[in-house]
């Protein structure tokens, strides 16, 4: 199992590499990262449970998007980093395929 924080980086550049998605803004971009890695916690058997699910999702909240501002620091938005790095990320995608 991969750990927590691995698979939460894992997640959100899984996420920031979608080349396809446009005008994805970052609050949308930070929930879709913690639905997804919710998603991947509960498939290895983690179970959340429900009074503490808000909780989770706040403090992800936080995390995610600290990370989002730090690796689109010096960009006017996640489509831009996505189109000035696109060839980054192509390769990036070639080599995890």
């Amino acid at each position: 199992m991969i750990q927590s924080q691995e698979l939460l980086y894992s997640v959100f550049e899984r996420n920031l590499f979608v080349l396809t998605l446009h005008h994805e803004d970052v609050g949308t971009f930070v929930q879709n990262v913690i639905e997804d890695y919710l998603s991947r916690l509960m498939s290895q058997g983690m179970i959340v449970p429900f009074k503490m699910r808000k909780v989770l999702e706040d403090d992800l909240r936080d995390e995610v998007l600290e990370m989002t501002r730090k690796k689109i620091y010096g960009y006017t938005s996640i489509e831009e980093y996505r189109r000035q790095n696109q060839e980054v990320i192509e390769r990036y995608l070639r080599k995890t395929a």
